[in-house]
């Protein structure tokens, strides 16, 4: 398609978020584009994506281009020189002006206050009926960005629930060890900056990634009440296991997961799908009766007891071990249809509540899965009458293999 084309269409809701600043500011604007897909909003920043020998030419043209859903205005002391900001700011206006879902969240930020950065947003657009934010901090912190971030999610989530189809799915992707292709999806989560050697930092889930998917879920649920969820990716399992734990069972928000299989047809598991007998059975046996843990594992595609095993001078003691699996060859994969994956799911929830209940457990429960991404999501939305869930992380290294802690759930917090 032409880039005449593009200009002439109507804005498409799930296109990329623009980000105007100026260069001096880039560290700020680095913050801003982690904080946006880190919530699925993919982004379009100069530095990366503009070609400098035809910068003026370039810029009119991808503000131009129906693909860029909204902007962002960084107005900072330093925009007032520069042209290049002018240049922007006259396309945004222009495409604000057509009146479809493109939007403008224009940003009182490096030290000016609302009124500084009312006069310059007015010499630069003549348009003054936007509502401005405001940033505290000069530079800013990374939740400066993240309730930025947060306020671009919601215009989004409004703009695209409006334009699909009551009966429509809305379509999220969630990536973690590598980024997601290009495509324009409602959104697109890209954690593949916070991942180091397949794993993030206990740092990076706390303050970045658990709370980014309650942003996700919360704002789903407020902006597109009622609206169906499909999820798909490439993700680690205790990112999937937080998935579901966000979209926990009770709070009614249907989400399902499109779980890729190399033999067969893709499969949309989700808890709504009627359980079909799966084979996989549990048991659970006593370890230290003076401890408060309990160790649940899942052995679905692999057997997780050899790296359990490797692992366990660096683990706490358990009070009982949960053991999930199907007689006969552990390296199998028998979930062939998604009534497999809800009975499994259904299978491992009661099998934990059992345990806690015969074993007293007052501790944290220990997640250990190898198994698919769409049946970690499952288990995840089961989990909410449990405090505490610590998943791990898989970790494949020179010596024998390990499990590594990875995000702590509160699911009933």
């Amino acid at each position: 398609m032409s880039a005449a084309d593009h200009n002439n269409r109507p804005t498409n809701p799930t296109g990329r978020s623009f980000l105007s600043y100026r260069r001096m500011r880039l560290d700020e604007a680095k913050l801003l584009i982690q904080a946006q897909h880190e919530l699925g909003i993919p982004t379009w920043q100069d530095v990366k994506d503009l070609d400098e020998g035809l910068i003026a030419y370039n810029l009119r043209s991808v503000l131009d281009d129906s693909n860029i859903a909204n902007a962002i205005l960084w107005l900072t002391p330093e925009v007032e020189q520069s042209n290049y900001i002018r240049i922007e700011s006259s396309k945004i206006l222009e495409r604000s002006r057509k009146n479809d879902s493109f939007f403008v969240i224009p940003v009182a930020a490096g030290g000016l206050n609302l009124e500084q950065a009312k006069a310059i947003g007015s010499e630069l657009l003549s348009y003054q009926d936007w509502k401005l934010s405001e940033v505290e901090y000069d530079p800013i912190q990374f939740q400066d960005a993240a309730d930025i971030a947060k306020r671009v999610l919601e215009l989004r989530i409004q703009a695209i629930h409006k334009t699909l189809p009551p009966s429509e799915s809305l379509r999220m992707g969630l990536y973690t060890r590598n980024p997601p292709p290009e495509e324009y999806l409602p959104l697109n989560i890209d954690w593949s900056h916070q991942f180091r050697e397949r794993k993030a930092t206990s740092k990076a889930w706390n303050s970045h990634l658990l709370p980014a998917l309650k942003t996700v879920a919360d704002t789903l649920d407020r902006c597109a009440h009622g609206r169906r969820i499909v999820a798909h990716g490439a993700c680690a399992i205790p990112a999937a296991v937080a998935l579901g734990a966000a979209f926990l069972a009770p709070r009614g928000i249907k989400i399902s997961w499109i779980q890729t299989k190399a033999d067969l047809p893709d499969q949309e598991w989700s808890l709504g799908t009627p359980p079909v007998p799966s084979g996989f059975q549990s048991q659970t046996e006593g370890e230290d009766v003076n401890a408060k843990d309990l160790a649940v594992l899942v052995s679905v595609t692999d057997d997780v007891t050899t790296a359990l095993k490797a692992s366990r001078p660096k683990l706490p003691a358990f009070r009982a071990v949960v053991t999930i699996s199907k007689s006969g060859n552990i390296k199998h994969d028998d979930l062939t249809e998604p009534g497999h994956a809800t009975h499994l799911a259904r299978t491992v929830f009661e099998a934990i509540r059992y345990a806690c209940n015969e074993y007293s457990i007052g501790g944290k429960i220990h997640l250990f899965m190898a198994a698919p991404a769409g049946l970690a999501m499952l288990i995840g939305q089961l989990l909410n009458t449990l405090k505490l869930v610590q998943t791990y992380e898989f970790f494949r290294g020179e010596g024998p293999d390990t499990y590594r802690p990875a995000a702590l759930l509160r699911p009933s917090f």
